[in-house]
């Protein structure tokens, strides 16, 4: 977390230092938080939200889709989204070779994690949907990227 800043040297730092998340992926709860923050910036700055995140929302205890999206539109806050997928990432790694230290080869074929990919594909993209939500756009310009980062 830092201070708002339009130094492009501080921003590649905190970006470069990015750590991994704990597994809770509370997507709605953290652009709540960020706009909230967005909100306290001075008028008449160009406000930018970058979402680096999992497509899924796992964890968030408190903010709802709907508020949300109307928080961003009411910021006037150009919204990036960047997704990736742990799952998939883990399935492209093994079949690039490039996780032999994670994988049994002797071990018999295991269903358990196309099941669990099939059944996460089938829940909501959460970062799309906050950043492409037409009654939104009215008020807010969004750009997603639905990226995979493998």
């Amino acid at each position: 977390m830092q201070d708002f800043t339009s130094d492009a040297t501080q921003i590649a730092a905190s970006l470069h230092s990015l750590e991994a998340g704990d597994n809770g992926a509370a997507i709605l709860d953290a652009v709540d938080y960020s706009v909230k923050l967005l909100n306290k910036a001075p008028e008449g700055e160009q406000k930018v939200l970058l979402l680096i995140s999992e497509t899924r929302d796992h964890g968030s205890h408190w903010a709802k889709l709907d508020d949300v999206i109307a928080r961003v539109g009411g910021t006037n806050t150009a919204m990036y989204s960047l997704t990736f997928s742990p799952s998939l990432s883990q399935v492209l790694d093994t079949e690039r070779g490039s996780n032999r230290d994670e994988v049994f080869w002797g071990a018999p074929p295991d269903l358990n994690g196309p099941i669990l990919m099939a059944r996460q594909a089938l829940r909501k993209n959460t970062a799309k949907a906050i950043a492409s939500r037409p009654e939104a756009n009215t008020n807010f310009s969004s750009r997603a990227n639905d990226s995979r980062l493998a």
